[in-house]
């Protein structure tokens, strides 16, 4: 439980749309309901190691966007275990509906740089399962 007694909540809108991935990382979170994050934009951006030297999702501030993703239920351990994880991601608050809730964005939004395959099957997929156009995430990429 976060120090007010609320129990965290959590915004993904990359890889950790993934339930699967989610699971590997913290066991113990709740997958939720599909939200929408308004104000912002997906992009694609840095590279990763993990992810075969392909760019990572991000948020970027958009007056009027909105970025789909899946919203979690974590303990604070699992918050704390994501905030090791993200290392590239500073946390931050957001505010979906009346909820505040953390959600993870780069510390850089550049270079812009196309993700690789795989990390983009895993969104495309999540997209799918939670009824998102993938038209949205394809317009994410960049050209």
């Amino acid at each position: 439980m976060g120090k007010t007694g609320v129990v965290p909540r959590y915004f993904a809108y990359g890889s950790n749309l993934s339930v699967a991935q989610m699971r590997r990382r913290c066991t113990d979170v709740v997958p939720g309901e599909p939200a929408r994050l308004g104000e912002y934009r997906l992009a694609f951006a840095g590279s990763s190691k993990n992810w075969r030297s392909g760019g990572v999702a991000t948020i970027v501030p958009s007056p009027g966007g909105s970025v789909p993703g899946r919203i979690y239920t974590l303990d604070e351990g699992a918050l704390s275990r994501l905030d090791r994880f993200e290392g590239s991601y500073d946390r931050i608050e957001i505010t979906i509906g009346a909820e505040t809730l953390w959600t993870y964005r780069r510390r850089s939004d550049g270079p812009a740089n196309a993700p690789s395959l795989e990390y983009f099957a895993i969104m495309a997929h999540a997209y799918g399962a939670l009824g998102f156009d993938l038209a949205e995430l394809v317009a994410a990429l960049p050209i």
